[in-house]
């Protein structure tokens, strides 16, 4: 998105338009698209752009999702929205038939609510929670990993109950949290955007938009800030689940908080993190250089992101993987850690078995717990490469610890 700043509106959507093309099938574009997404005039000349030029299926169909997560209700009849939505579908990007009613009266929530209690699986709802075609974690976080689009869902089963819950995915206007009303800000220019409040200064105000982004405005461009009726999280968003999908869903979310394997630990386990995906040139590239190619400044490494579940683990069956030989099998993650003040930093890994570990460029060995580092103040990126010979099933765990008697204060990167 960075290419599309210096140049005018069109020339933007024609630059995006290209990079949609011609991007890996990999590559998440779910940030090039929210770049459009978060003001009417992008919408207008991507989808004049999208109209004019077709772009791969798939590409489409990621992105009439994404029009159908971050569009609020409220501008769903705008014509740009229309013209990109019927775009996007000439491409082939159809959204799913609906296979869980979207609409429900006030005795079938009760009715489901009490099937919910009964009989659902809240850990296959968890399952259902990470699935990228439900994009949960797009605009949720669970213990700061995630979005921040709208509230953290850590607590959510302590305060509200499964009818609630319910009523809150299905129509997600009626009820707001304090702090997540819509807000719309015009400019001088006639551009505007719709967000939520971050700040309100003296000087500028700061909005998180659509994308999760902060933008800040001065005041001196501004004509108008207004609230607007209803909520950035769109209403369908679970129509491609069944009705079991649906109540596991919704069984997991009610669980949310209480003690148990649903309670978020204190324990610092790493919970964002992204991994490498894998493209005929980055094979190419590791089988000429090595795995350590993942990690030099100048690699061409696409990145997605990945969350830890609500006990902390990453299960390794969602990992992509990187065939280089039929013995030779490769996932590669990361994540970042802020060291505050310098010292040693204990990260504790669940095994060290067929892995090897960076820290920035620099190869890490590994002691018998996982790695121990002496690093100076700032953002460091660990990256881990795991030889998927060894390590076939289970799970892994990165858990940032004190090492002992060091002065290192630490945080994990949370966000997404």
């Amino acid at each position: 998105t960075a290419q599309l700043v210096p140049v005018n509106a069109p020339e933007a959507a024609r630059i995006g338009a290209d990079l949609l093309r011609s991007l890996p099938p990999q590559t998440d574009v779910s940030e090039l698209f929210g770049a459009f997404l978060a003001s009417k005039e992008g919408i207008r000349n991507l989808a004049a752009e999208l109209t004019t030029r077709k772009i791969p299926e798939n590409r489409a169909k990621t992105g009439r999702q994404i029009l159908q997560r971050q569009v609020p209700y409220n501008q769903r009849n705008d014509e740009s929205v229309k013209l990109l939505a019927k775009a996007l579908e000439a491409s082939g990007g159809v959204l799913p038939a609906e296979k869980m009613p979207q609409e429900l009266s006030g005795q079938e929530i009760s009715s489901l609510a009490k099937t919910i209690k009964e009989t659902a699986d809240p850990v296959k709802g968890e399952l259902v929670f990470r699935k990228n075609s439900v994009a949960c974690l797009t605009c949720h976080a669970i213990g700061g990993a995630g979005g921040r689009i709208g509230p953290d869902l850590s607590s959510l089963g302590t305060s509200s109950p499964a009818e609630t819950i319910i009523r809150s995915i299905l129509y997600p206007n009626q009820s707001i949290k304090e702090g997540y009303e819509l807000q719309r800000v015009a400019k001088k220019d006639g551009s505007e955007l719709m967000g939520y409040m971050v700040s309100n200064g003296t000087a500028d105000v700061v909005l998180r938009d659509v994308a999760g982004q902060e933008i800040s405005i001065p005041k001196s461009q501004i004509s108008v800030i207004e609230k607007v009726p209803g909520s950035l999280m769109p209403s369908g968003l679970t129509a491609g689940l069944d009705r079991e999908e649906f109540a596991n869903l919704v069984a997991f979310l009610s669980k949310m908080g209480e003690s148990g394997q649903f309670r978020v630990p204190t324990a610092r386990f790493v919970r964002r993190w992204s991994a490498v995906s894998a493209t005929k040139e980055l094979v190419k590239k590791i089988r000429e250089e090595g795995i350590s190619y993942v990690v030099k400044d100048n690699a061409n490494v696409p990145l997605q992101p990945l969350y830890g579940k609500v006990s902390g683990d990453l299960p390794l069956d969602e990992l992509p993987t990187i065939d280089l030989s039929p013995a030779k099998r490769y996932s590669f993650v990361r994540f970042e850690i802020e060291v505050v003040s310098k010292g040693i930093v204990n990260l504790s890994l669940n095994t060290t078995n067929g892995i090897t570990a960076w820290v920035g460029q620099k190869p890490i060995k590994l002691t018998s717990s996982g790695i121990l580092a002496d690093l100076p103040p700032g953002i460091h990126t660990i990256t881990l490469a795991l030889d998927r010979t060894a390590l076939k099933d289970g799970t892994i765990t990165s858990q940032l610890q004190d090492a002992v008697n060091s002065p290192a204060q630490t945080r994990l990167v949370m966000g997404r």
